[in-house]
C-alpha cells in the first residue's frame, strides 16, 4: 500500500463509518500484496510525453498529426462520432463498436490552427489538437467539452508493454455518470475506481462501490453539452474524479478533472457530443408523429378529412413554427446557382412533399395506425437503397438483415390488412 492509497483509505473511514472503513483497507492491503506476487517485478521505466509536433498528414474524416515521439490518428465519422489513438492505435477492432468502424465524414478535413495546432471542424464536433498534444473536444458553437492533456507513457527499458496516464479537465459544472456496474446508481461521485476486474468477492450494500465490471466509459453532462467518452482499452487501470467547482460571483471556476492510468494496451477513445435538449426535441418529435398518425387515422375513419387537406395543414403548422428560425437565419439561401437551387426546391415540394405524404396521409386514413407506423420504417430502406444505387456506397451484414428484416414486417402486415378487408367484405366469412 502506497502513499495514495493509505489516504485514501482514511478518507473512507472518516466518511463511510469505521466499519467499512476497515474493511476498504483490508481489501487494499490485499490488492496490493496479490498484485505484488502475481504480476511481474517492472525494473528501469523511461517516461515519454508526444513533444512538439511536426507535421501532419490530413486523410478522409481527419487526418494523423505526427510529433517529436509520437503521432496522433483523427477520425471523424459520418454519424457524428470522434475517433483518436496514439502511436498508431487504430479504431477497430473495438469493444466500442457493434459492428464495423462508421465511414469517415468526407466533409472533415485536417487543417492548420494558431499557435501551430491542427484541428478538424465536423457538422457536430470539433476536434482541436495543440501544438504539444492536447486534444480538445468543442461543440460547432466553440464551446469546449473536455480537453486531455497530452499523455505520458512509461516504457520499460527493456522491452514490453508501456503503461499510460491521461489527464483529462471538463467544465466546472460537469457531472460525472457510467463506468459499467454500480451499486449506487450511475452517478459517480469523487474518487478513485479500479477498471475491468473489480469484484468485491462479499455480498454488498447500496453505497458499496465498485462493482463487478467497471468499464471506462463516462457520460459527461453540463450546461455547455453532453458528451460519452469510451477510453477502448482492456487492460487493468484505475480512473480518478474529481468534480469542478464553479466560482462563487467573481470567483474563478475550477475544472473537473479526470485521470485515467492504465497498465498497458492501445491508448485510443471514441467521443460522441450531443445536448440534453436534443434529447428531450427528438422524444417531443416522436410524439409529434404519432399524434398525426393516430388523427389521420381517425379523421378518415369518420369521414371529416382527406389527404390533400391533410398534408396541406400539417405543412402549414409545420411551416409557422419554422417560421421564426428562418427570419433569423434568413429566407433566402446563400447559393452560387440560384436556378439549380430553384429547381432542387421545386423538386423537393412537388415529389417528396406533396406527393409523398398526400400518398402517406390517403393510406393512413384506411388502414390501422400500427400499419402506419410500420410502413413508414421503409424510408430507411428507399435511403438505403439510393446510396447503393446512386453513391456507389456499400451495405453492410447489419444493414442487410435489418432491410430484410423490415420489408418481411410490412409485407405480413401488407397480408394481414387484405385479409382483414376481404373478411369485412364477406358476411358469410364475417359470420
Amino acid at each position: 500500500m502506497n502513499g495514495r492509497d493509505l489516504v485514501r483509505s482514511v478518507k473512507a473511514v472518516a466518511s463511510l463509518g469505521a466499519a467499512q472503513g476497515v474493511r476498504t483497507v483490508r481489501a487494499a492491503w490485499r490488492r496490493r500484496r496479490t498484485d505484488a506476487t502475481g504480476l511481474p517485478v517492472r525494473g528501469a521505466e523511461r517516461a515519454r510525453v508526444p513533444g512538439p509536433v511536426v507535421g501532419a498528414e490530413p486523410g478522409p474524416g481527419g487526418g494523423v498529426v505526427r510529433f517529436s515521439r509520437s503521432e496522433l490518428r483523427i477520425l471523424v465519422a459520418v454519424n457524428g462520432a470522434v475517433f483518436w489513438g496514439w502511436d498508431g492505435a487504430e479504431p477497430e477492432p473495438s469493444y466500442a463498436l457493434a459492428g464495423r468502424c462508421p465511414e469517415p465524414d468526407p466533409r472533415a478535413v485536417l487543417e492548420p490552427d494558431k499557435d501551430g495546432g491542427w484541428r478538424v471542424v465536423a457538422e457536430r464536433v470539433t476536434v482541436v489538437v495543440s501544438r504539444y498534444g492536447a486534444v480538445e473536444v468543442r461543440t460547432p458553437g466553440g464551446v469546449t467539452l473536455r480537453r486531455d492533456l497530452p499523455p505520458r507513457w512509461w516504457e520499460p527499458v527493456g522491452g514490453g508493454p508501456a503503461r499510460w496516464m491521461q489527464r483529462s479537465e471538463v467544465g466546472a459544472d460537469a457531472r460525472f455518470f457510467g463506468l459499467g456496474g454500480r451499486s449506487s446508481g450511475p452517478r459517480l461521485p469523487d474518487g478513485t475506481y479500479r477498471l475491468w476486474n473489480s469484484d468485491p468477492g462479499r455480498a454488498f450494500a447500496p453505497g458499496e462501490d465498485p462493482l463487478y465490471i467497471t468499464m471506462p466509459v463516462q457520460l459527461v453532462v453540463s450546461d455547455g453539452g453532453t458528451h460519452l467518452v469510451f477510453h477502448d482499452s482492456s487492460w487493468d487501470g484505475t480512473v480518478t474524479l474529481r468534480e469542478g467547482e464553479e466560482g462563487a460571483g467573481s470567483g474563478h471556476d475550477h475544472a473537473g478533472t479526470s485521470e485515467l492510468r492504465m497498465d498497458g494496451g492501445p491508448l485510443r477513445c471514441w467521443v460522441m457530443v450531443g445536448t440534453p435538449a436534443g434529447v428531450l426535441l427528438a422524444l417531443l418529435s416522436a410524439a409529434g408523429y404519432c399524434v398525426m398518425t393516430l388523427l389521420t387515422r381517425r379523421w378518415g375513419r369518420d369521414g371529416e378529412g382527406d389527404a390533400t387537406r391533410t398534408t396541406a395543414g400539417a405543412f402549414a403548422v409545420t411551416s409557422l413554427c419554422l417560421l421564426p428560425f428562418a427570419l433569423a437565419e434568413g429566407l433566402l439561401p446563400h447559393t452560387e446557382e440560384p436556378g439549380r437551387l430553384l429547381l432542387l426546391l421545386l423538386y423537393v415540394a412537388a415529389v417528396p412533399t406533396a406527393l409523398a405524404y398526400g400518398l402517406y396521409f390517403a393510406g393512413a386514413a384506411v388502414v390501422r395506425s400500427a400499419t402506419v407506423s410500420v410502413i413508414m420504417l421503409l424510408e430507411p430502406v428507399s435511403a438505403a437503397v439510393l446510396a447503393v444505387v446512386l453513391l456507389g456506397e456499400h451495405l453492410t451484414a447489419a444493414t442487410l438483415a435489418g432491410t430484410l428484416l423490415m420489408l418481411g414486417s410490412v409485407a405480413g402486415l401488407a397480408v394481414g390488412e387484405a385479409r382483414g378487408a376481404r373478411t369485412a367484405e364477406d358476411p358469410v366469412m364475417a359470420v
